[in-house]
């Protein structure tokens, strides 16, 4: 974390035991819960009142109205996170009553693939919105993360 500052989030997810009736078919489930923790972290002699090096905090609308802290642009990353924790929803588990726990643990395998998937969504979500906008993250570091228009 030399010389930088990270939004990141952590996210699980719990799926209680399915009650099973005698033959082990399931007669009841709940769906997954799911918490999520967003933190920022600044790096030793990181300071939030530094100026953003790239994306948010560089635009020129963010440029005018005085945003251009690296707390800003952090700030950026966790609204993106909980915009598109708002906007979309999270999978769900696609099991039913009736089917076998063999059943079962295929649809939280399915489930867990479809997290993942979601939350990489959001990640990407998130670096499109406040690292390729303004000064891109690729134009300040040379990386080549930045969709091309």
């Amino acid at each position: 974390m030399q010389n930088r500052a990270e939004t990141t989030s952590r996210r699980r997810y719990a799926i209680a035991a399915p009650r099973l009736d005698r033959q082990g078919q399931i007669t009841a489930f709940s769906q997954p819960t799911v918490t999520v923790t967003i933190q920022t972290t600044y790096g030793p002699g990181v300071s939030g009142e530094a100026v953003s090096g790239y994306g948010r905090g560089t635009t020129a609308t963010d440029v005018s109205a005085g945003q251009t802290t690296l707390r800003f642009h952090e700030g950026s990353h966790g609204q993106d996170y909980l915009d598109y924790l708002s906007t979309n929803p999270p999978p769900t588990l696609q099991a039913t009553v009736g089917m076998t726990i063999a059943e079962f643990r295929q649809a939280q395998q399915e489930y867990q693939q479809a997290f993942e998937a979601y939350f990489q969504a959001m990640d990407q979500a998130s670096l499109h919105q406040t690292d390729c906008v303004g000064t891109t993250i690729d134009q300040a570091t040379g990386s080549q993360v930045c969709p091309t228009p």
